[in-house]
């Protein structure tokens, strides 16, 4: 019922937007106080460079785009609640890859200073620059599911589906770590009573309990 243009140009520009927003609370509140570094927005150490980088691409998102991300919105609310009046749930992957290595998804100190150089310019500047919208674009793709229950304003629970080794297709070798994988469950409009009745059943399955590895992994090895 969605699609990832729905989460890129719907999505994405509203979370950079309230991300500036929150910077430039919390910097206005602080201002009288030790915690402030004096400027406009909250910025680093006092939060992380990331998080700045966002608040500060967020400065260049225009009221006009704003209404336009809340109507995409307001139309893929409309999508789900006709979804659902075929369907009683939703399931989808937590994650549309299985768990990565610690700090892969981080954008590395060099993109990292150079970016700071830019925002130091404005938000226009890494806006026009693009690859900071680039780099949160590709992590959105690995985790494309669970944006839609805040855009469809729509009940939800990510529950575990067992565990799985980096390369679940291959056979295991010795001491191979293994690490948690989840199913996305999202529900109708007002239907926390489904969700918790399902997650409670889930807790009583093999699903949750099961193997080394989730039952939708097993016999799909090459």
């Amino acid at each position: 019922p969605y699609t990832s243009e729905d989460l890129v140009a719907g999505f994405l520009p509203l979370v950079y937007a309230e991300t500036y927003r929150t910077l430039r609370t919390l910097a206005q509140r602080l201002r009288h106080s030790s915690a402030s570094d004096g400027g406009e927005l909250l910025a680093p150490p006092s939060v992380e460079a990331a998080t700045y980088l966002l608040g500060r691409l967020g400065e260049a998102i225009s009221a006009a785009e704003a209404v336009e991300c809340l109507e995409r919105w307001d139309a893929l609310a409309a999508r789900l609640d006709e979804f659902f009046t075929r369907w009683n749930l939703l399931l989808t992957p937590a994650a549309a890859i299985l768990p990565p290595p610690i700090g892969s998804w981080r954008m590395g100190k060099a993109l990292e200073a150079e970016l700071l150089s830019l925002a130091a310019s404005g938000g226009e500047a890494l806006r026009r620059d693009g690859r900071l919208h680039a780099f949160v674009a590709a992590l959105t793709a690995r985790t494309p599911y669970t944006p839609a229950a805040n855009m469809g304003g729509l009940p939800a629970a990510s529950l575990p589906l067992g565990t799985a080794r980096p390369d679940a297709f291959q056979e295991p070798s010795a001491g191979e770590r293994v690490l948690p994988v989840g199913v996305h469950v999202l529900a109708p409009r007002g239907r926390e009573d489904l969700l918790l009745a399902f997650s409670a059943w889930w807790e009583t399955t093999d699903l949750w309990r099961g193997g080394d590895e989730p039952p939708l992994l097993r016999g799909g090895r090459r």
